[in-house]
């Protein structure tokens, strides 16, 4: 059950994610911001990648792999509520 939890939140995380810069810019600025935050992401992922296998390694635990990911998840859930508080100041 928690999974499907934890798969419904990451799921409507991307589309919010990928909604999120045309809320925030003008249309002149979207190509700078979304180049901005695909290699941030993708700089993400790959640190997550290595973080995880590193403790996996290190540790001998598999299930330690996945705390990486259980750490930025939780950050992205904290910091939503605040993004959302801030963009309806704005309006």
């Amino acid at each position: 059950m928690v999974g499907r939890g934890v798969g419904l939140f990451t799921s409507a995380l991307f589309i919010f994610v990928l909604a999120l810069p045309a809320w925030l810019v003008r249309l002149e600025a979207l190509p700078r911001l979304m180049a901005g935050m695909l290699f941030f992401g993708y700089l993400l992922v790959f640190a997550i990648t290595v973080v995880g296998g590193w403790l996996n390694d290190l540790s001998g635990t598999v299930a330690l792999a996945f705390l990486p990911t259980l750490l930025i998840s939780l950050v992205a859930m904290a910091c939503t509520p605040r993004l959302l508080a801030s963009r309806q100041q704005e309006t």
